[in-house]
């Protein structure tokens, strides 16, 4: 499970680590999309304190090119 502070951690280093107009996901919402959207994996953003955490560009809809 991870506390209020690691979120709050993960969320800003996702957002300092983001591309212009992308969105970017967790792995636990990679996850819950179910294969529903394409997702496409990125590197691994590096978390103060608690090393690499991976992340997920949101690239379109599933048959969509």
């Amino acid at each position: 499970m991870i506390d209020g502070g690691d979120t709050v951690n993960r969320a800003s280093r996702m957002e300092s680590h983001a591309k212009p107009s992308a969105v970017q996901i967790s792995d636990a919402t990679a996850e819950a999309l179910g294969g529903a959207l394409r997702v496409e994996a990125r590197d691994g953003i590096e978390v103060k304190g608690k090393g690499l955490f991976h992340a997920w560009w949101l690239v379109g809809e599933k048959g969509a090119s």
